[in-house]
């Protein structure tokens, strides 16, 4: 499926209100243990992974139901050392996407990626100092090594539109580090973007940010000051209704959805227990079908994640014009610019 199909795919797939995003673990798999995360926790067989010709076949079922982003996540992706031929076969009919920590990226392999239809690459960095980002996600280097696969990133890209991104979990020990943060990515030739976080994961209260000042105010300022701070103006305005009660009306299952590492599929990435059924197996139209009643039956107003808020934002007015302006600008190169999302964190 060539690029210009693809580019209109993704705009027949936002008029029609399809399920236009999918987040996808690859693997459970982590070679950090982040305090604000327990996947690496988990108990998980790399036998129970889906290999690459059941990512070909569930990516060819997704395309009819009119998802166009996947968002390839993990755990850490690049455990899986098969990354590319994966990113590969899923972007033969969507825009692929990874989120990674950056340890295990080279040049080499970020140019794979890039090659094999990567459209684009998150690096996670909390902290702009690097003891702290390190002691954050349990990994002494961390900073370093995810600074540097920024770079390799970077360096590799083959168009303008292929994206690189530093993203940021906002937790109420780092809003301090978000400018230092946009200003970093900046200086590495990347752009930025940010989610705030949730105890969902976790059941861990340490790092809830308790609103004391205007946080969407003081995020939006910055992004009108950094054209390299990415995340949506919609998406940003809405935190404080976050962190004062949670924002309602979650669309998970209707315009967005989970698949894990095992083939699962679930309205979204905190409801793993709950699958409808697995990617391998079930119909095409009793997908769409089951997760639109999960959508019916949500009032979940826990989170804010991007791949929530930005997904939820894209489909009004404002975020709109900002998202899909970025989507028709495409001319004529081999990719389009990230249309709105991200990974989970």
């Amino acid at each position: 499926m060539n690029v210009y199909k693809k580019t209109l795919s993704l705009v027949s797939g936002y008029l029609s209100r399809s399920l236009l995003y999918c987040a996808w673990q690859v693997t459970y798999r982590c070679n950090f243990r982040c305090s604000f995360c327990h996947y690496w926790k988990m108990k998980t067989d790399p036998k129970e992974e889906l290999t690459i010709s059941e990512f070909a076949s569930g990516a060819r079922k997704l395309k009819k139901i009119g998802t166009m982003i996947v968002s390839l996540a993990g755990g850490e992706p690049m455990i899986r050392k098969d990354l590319p031929e994966l990113v590969r076969v899923v972007s033969a009919y969507h825009f692929p996407f990874i989120t990674t920590n950056g340890w295990l990226v080279n040049q080499k392999k970020a140019k794979q990626l890039f090659d094999s239809g990567l459209m684009g690459a998150a690096v996670s960095i909390d902290f702009a100092e690097e003891k702290k980002h390190d002691e954050n996600r349990g990994k002494e280097g961390a900073f370093r090594r995810a600074v540097q696969a920024v770079r390799h990133f970077v360096e590799t890209k083959s168009s303008r539109f292929q994206r690189v991104d530093v993203t940021a979990v906002l937790l109420k020990e780092n809003l301090d580090q978000i400018e230092k943060l946009i200003v970093l990515a900046k200086n590495l030739g990347a752009e930025f973007t940010l989610q705030p976080y949730s105890d969902l994961k976790t059941v861990n209260s340490e790092h809830d940010f308790s609103v004391d000042r205007e946080v969407s105010k003081y995020l939006l300022k910055l992004k009108g000051k950094y054209p390299n701070f990415k995340s949506s103006t919609e998406y940003l305005r809405r935190f404080d209704q976050f962190f004062n009660g949670g924002v309602d009306r979650c669309q998970a299952g209707r315009h967005f959805f989970n698949i894990d590492q095992k083939g699962d599929i679930a309205k979204c990435v905190e409801d793993l227990k709950n699958p409808i059924g697995n990617i391998k197996t079930m119909e095409i139209k009793k997908i769409k079908g089951e997760l639109l009643k999960k959508q019916e039956e949500n009032n979940c107003r826990c989170c804010w994640y991007g791949c929530r808020g930005e997904v939820e934002c894209f489909y009004t007015w404002n975020g709109m014009k900002c998202s899909l302006g970025r989507i028709l600008a495409y001319r004529g190169t081999d990719h389009i610019p990230y249309a709105s999302g991200k990974n989970n964190q």
